[in-house]
């Protein structure tokens, strides 16, 4: 179970949690542009029922590139003090490359984390980024988990590229132009978003 709700209220922090899909299910499955404008009306929403100009936003995984696109293209920046993204794909990750189904519809998120997609998005991206001026820390794990999960599968073939939490390389992780490095620890793609871990 995840107490990064129950630490961060027993702190004395008024917090919400985003979910990206209508039905509340896990894994949305649209790209960052698609949910960046969820990620910024939910900002939006967020801000107005606080009362408050800002808040900081903490991510995992690819909800570290959707909350870049709402700050670069849905003029999000004004309503976020910093952001602290746990594991983001920043360089995307050899492992959505594989297990990436183009559609002809629709760039699934697993197609939008490849290596070759988050270069583009880097390209199109990071001057708008950085002109947003909303500090930005970065922090990648390094456990792979246990032997025969998909995990330690992952962080096997991800070895040969260096360090990786078992999905996402530290290479990546740590890949945001002009981001503040916040931590590397021994933390899987799972467990680093564990509030005791993180925080």
């Amino acid at each position: 179970l995840n107490d990064m709700y129950t630490l961060a209220y027993n702190a004395g922090y008024r917090t919400a949690f985003m979910n990206l899909n209508q039905g509340g299910n896990r894994g949305p499955d649209q790209n960052e542009y698609f949910n960046g404008n969820t990620v910024f009306q939910q900002l939006v929403a967020v801000t107005n029922y606080y009362k408050v100009a800002n808040v900081v936003v903490i991510t995992h995984s690819k909800g570290g590139i959707d909350i870049q696109d709402a700050l670069a293209s849905q003029t999000a920046g004004p309503l976020v003090s910093e952001v602290f993204m746990l594991s983001a794909p920043n360089l995307g990750s050899k492992l959505a490359s594989i297990e990436c189904t183009p559609s002809a519809t629709n760039l699934t998120a697993m197609c939008a984390m490849t290596p070759f997609y988050m270069s583009v998005f880097r390209a199109t991206t990071d001057n708008k980024l950085a002109k947003a001026g909303v500090p930005i820390y970065m922090a990648g794990g390094t456990d792979h988990g246990h032997p025969g999960t998909a995990l330690y599968l992952g962080g096997t073939f991800l070895s040969q590229d260096g360090s990786s939490d078992g999905f996402v390389p530290v290479s990546s992780a740590l890949g945001l132009p002009n981001g503040k490095y916040l931590f590397v620890r021994s933390y899987n793609h799972d467990n680093i978003q564990i509030g005791h871990n993180s925080f």
